[in-house]
């Protein structure tokens, strides 16, 4: 494999690099499972150290675009381009496509069809993706937070030069604190509060505060597949659980090795919260069992109808719920700030971590305390949720004049994205194929056993597919345009130009 740094580029070189794959995956050129050549063999190719090459690799594994195989290497996660399809598609590897079949049957990769899309001389150009983690453009507040950064300068500006706490900087810690209990209920000291760079950060910390218990973390069925791949790749051992009946069986998670449970109790897969027999069930099981539960709370900012959810956290009397928390949704992803907030009893594991501890700037991190300080963060949230709330319900309006009775919207209404329940024959990942191959992207969610034996046929027959279109990062007219392609896709409607 080649890879080619752009020219008269004045970027670090690990900014190259990273940029160059992630280019390289988006345009299929490298396509899912392909393993990256090791580090000692770019940097022979490159004429490239060690550390820049390390530093893009696991830029990468925390974005998602990679995973890392225990003594194997990086293997590249593009599920928009299998292997076997974009051999076929991407002219510059045709003469290479003998070989990367035979690598994707050595891996284990199963062969995936050919969609027509992919047969035809000129591919769809304006993809339309309804990506599920994607913002809205709007969503930085550009003038606030350059005073913000200014006033942060200003006034530590004399302790700029030190390197700050390895948990991140007291002055957000206070105010993340403050604000989880004014918003969220959850009450927690700013001690237990530690910053991290996003949600593979926290993730990879987790990992080595919870090494000496058992690997297993249930995760609930629908949930993002990315977040699963950051927990596959930090060592656990993930057991798709269904929560839909409201059921618990703590024995069947004890025999599994399960002694934590990742969940997003105010925002499900299917939007709803987790009702409170569930929450207190859950509570119960991991204080009888020593477990730990781990809350996402990544969209709890933003709930369209009805009282707002406290959070799991907030109902924790013994101290078992590890809490996560970001500003990626209500400000911008590009601040890489996120946060965790640790039980007591997990703190002095935490003292001995420090090595590998990462927080994001503190020039970053002390322009948000500020930012919060001044009462911005408050109104931010409230002028998103409202920007959110409007493409909601447009998203909403268009599926039921386009795509209704044959798909419908259940769930609640929560967070950037809906989902989508099909009443038509066929598997969520066949819906996905046809939608992909009209130019529009659309997802599905991990499932469990059961789940899959229903998508099957082995279960419920009348059972709906359930695709999820997120809606922070289109607009209006791309919203439209991908309602209409999707019901001519799978349904043959006639485009219509009242919708």
């Amino acid at each position: 494999m080649e890879i080619t740094l752009p020219q008269n580029d004045d970027q670090p070189l690990y900014r190259q690099l990273y940029g160059a794959i992630r280019g390289m995956i988006l345009q299929g050129t490298l396509p899912d499972g392909t393993k990256l050549p090791s580090v000692k063999a770019m940097q022979l190719q490159l004429s490239m150290s060690k550390t820049p090459i390390e530093t893009a690799c696991h830029m990468l594994l925390e974005e998602g675009y990679l995973i890392s195989k225990p003594r194997s290497g990086f293997y590249v996660v593009n599920p928009r381009f299998p292997m076997e399809i974009a051999d076929r598609h991407d002219t510059v590897h045709r003469q290479a496509a003998p070989r990367l079949a035979a690598r994707a049957s050595a891996g284990g990769h199963s062969k995936v069809k050919p969609i027509s899309m992919l047969d035809r001389e000129e591919p769809i150009r304006n993809v339309i993706d309804f990506d599920l983690l994607a913002v809205d453009p709007r969503s930085l507040p550009v003038r606030e937070w350059k005073a913000a950064i200014a006033a942060a300068i200003d006034e530590y500006g004399g302790t700029l030069h030190r390197y700050g706490d390895a948990r991140g900087e007291e002055a957000l810690r206070k105010q993340i604190a403050d604000y989880l209990l004014v918003s969220r209920g959850a009450r927690c000291s700013p001690e237990q509060v530690v910053i991290v760079g996003g949600i593979g950060a926290s993730i990879r910390l987790l990992g080595r505060l919870l090494r000496d218990r058992p690997a297993g973390v249930a995760f609930e069925s629908g949930g993002i597949a990315q977040v699963g791949a950051h927990f596959e790749q930090n060592g656990f051992t993930l057991h798709d659980i269904s929560l839909h009946t409201g059921k618990l069986d703590g024995g069947a998670f004890s025999e599994m090795g399960v002694r934590a449970f990742y969940l997003t109790p105010s925002h499900r897969p299917s939007g709803q919260p987790l009702p409170y027999p569930a929450r207190k069930a859950l509570l119960q099981w991991a204080n009888a069992e020593d477990a730990y539960l781990i809350e996402d709370d990544y969209e709890g900012e933003f709930r369209y109808a009805g009282r707002p959810v406290p959070s799991l956290k907030a109902l924790d009397e013994e101290d078992r719920v590890i809490y996560l928390g970001t500003f990626s949704k209500a400000f911008s992803p590009a601040l890489r700030i996120g946060y965790l907030v640790l039980p007591q009893r997990l703190l002095p594991e935490l003292a001995n971590e420090g090595s590998v501890l990462s927080p994001p700037s503190r020039i970053d991190q002390l322009a948000m305390a500020l930012y919060m300080a001044q009462g911005n963060w408050y109104r931010q949230i409230r002028r998103m949720r409202l920007i959110y709330q409007k493409k909601r319900e447009r998203l909403i309006e268009l599926v039921h004049k386009r795509l209704s009775p044959h798909a419908v919207i259940t769930g609640g209404g929560a967070g950037l994205y809906v989902e989508l329940a099909i009443r038509a024959p066929g598997g969520a990942s066949d819906w996905m194929q046809k939608a992909e191959q009209a130019g529009v992207r659309v997802y599905v969610g991990r499932m469990s056993r059961a789940d899959r034996d229903n998508a099957k046929g082995g279960g419920n027959p009348d059972a709906a597919a359930l695709v999820y279109l997120g809606f922070g990062g289109v607009d209006e007219s791309q919203m439209e345009e991908g309602i209409l392609r999707l019901g001519q896709a799978w349904f043959g409607m006639r485009t219509c130009d009242e919708c």
